[in-house]
């Protein structure tokens, strides 16, 4: 809206006093003012006239010229306040937030906050309605921290799924007993935080865990997801949820990330193992398979046996002595084929007191130390 102008006889009176001279005449027009300065205005045949519009822009002057005839009088001019009046003082509210610092809305103009004024201004409630613009804009992680806290004191049992979906880069510091608190039910949630950089494994286990409890149902997506971050985190899905793995999964995946798989983990990783690796032949699939040898049943390996499918040494002395102790002589002269030959040297040359080959020979068995226990092979009926 514009301004009124002030007319020649109060632009001198309220604008310019005390007024040292003023000088008018047809063809030219002089205000001296001790408080503003020098103001000149003058003109032949046509005047140009600077009216100055008054505003609130700290000391800042908006200059607005027009053109007067002659006899034009000066009735468009306005000058700003004195910048010798003190400036308003800025209320604060009862947080501690300045009025001008009130946020309305989470944009880019929060990073420049101060830790004080972010914690003073910014209601939880608006942060949870625009929480989806937090990654957005390069927070810091002391600014992330003030978020979490103020998502925290809103929701203290725990984030609805609604605010769970839209925390992005905020997951990264939740710790495990926070996300313990949370109740997640859909993969659209759980595939959004699993794809968040810099998370921690507590916080991806817990995470997992989380919707394992509430739900069984999974896609090979998602298990994919798991396994490239850390194949480990297979093993905090359950066994029913790895039936949907797929293979191709298990090509990178190397023992040491297979520790904490229970055994029934194992028996369904080993199965989709041989799915993955039956392309390779000879050492190059012993080599592949043997992380998974712990999930072998004895079963499987009488279907081995069934279908001519013989093992290594190294591969035979990795698997569970539980495993191999129900099978006969002759199934493990099958299981070995040519290689028990290799296997008799490895009997013959271990370093066995005396005392132990005489209850070895005189119970009817020869034993073997392997990494995780004794393989114990019947030998009632000699082999080779």
């Amino acid at each position: 809206m514009t301004a009124p102008y002030l007319s020649l006889a109060d632009l001198i009176l309220a604008a310019c006093p005390p007024v040292a001279r003023v000088m008018a005449s047809q063809s030219e027009l002089c205000v001296h003012s001790s408080r503003h300065g020098l103001f000149s205005f003058c003109s032949l045949g046509w005047m140009l006239l600077f009216g100055i519009l008054a505003a609130e822009t700290q000391g800042v002057l908006v200059v607005q010229p027009r053109r007067l005839s002659k006899t034009s009088s000066l009735e468009h001019v306005k000058i700003l306040p004195s910048r010798n009046q003190p400036p308003e003082v800025d209320k604060v509210d009862k947080n501690g937030c300045p009025t001008r610092k009130k946020v309305h809305k989470v944009t880019e103009e929060l990073v420049l906050y101060s830790d004080a004024h972010l914690e003073a201004c910014l209601d939880g409630t608006l942060l949870a309605r625009d929480l989806g613009a937090v990654d957005k804009i390069p927070f810091t992680n002391e600014q992330l921290s003030i978020f979490k806290r103020k998502l925290d004191k809103i929701y203290p049992k725990g984030y609805p799924e609604n605010i769970i979906q839209k925390l992005g880069t905020l997951f990264v510091f939740m710790s495990p007993n926070d996300i313990r608190k949370w109740k997640i039910t859909s993969l659209a949630t759980l595939k959004h935080l699993l794809s968040v950089k810099r998370a921690r494994n507590a916080q991806v286990t817990a995470l997992i865990k989380n919707f394992v409890a509430t739900k069984e149902k999974i896609d090979p997506e998602t298990l994919d997801l798991a396994a490239n971050l850390n194949p480990a985190y297979l093993c905090v899905f359950s066994p029913g949820q790895l039936q949907h793995l797929k293979p191709s999964v298990l090509q990178e995946v190397h023992p040491q990330d297979l520790a904490k798989c229970s055994q029934s983990h194992m028996e369904v990783l080993f199965s989709k193992a041989r799915i993955a690796f039956k392309k390779l032949k000879g050492a190059r699939y012993f080599g592949k398979i043997r992380p998974y040898l712990r999930g072998v049943t004895t079963k499987i390996l009488r279907e081995f046996i069934e279908k001519n499918e013989i093992i290594d040494v190294p591969t035979y002395k990795a698997l569970r002595p539980e495993t191999v102790k129900p099978l006969t002589s002759d199934e493990v002269r099958k299981l070995l084929g040519p290689n028990i030959d290799e296997l008799m040297k490895e009997l013959q040359n271990a370093d066995e007191s005396s005392e132990q080959r005489s209850q070895q020979a005189s119970a009817g068995f020869e034993q073997i130390d392997i990494p995780n226990g004794v393989v114990i092979m019947d030998l009632g009926t000699k082999l080779g």
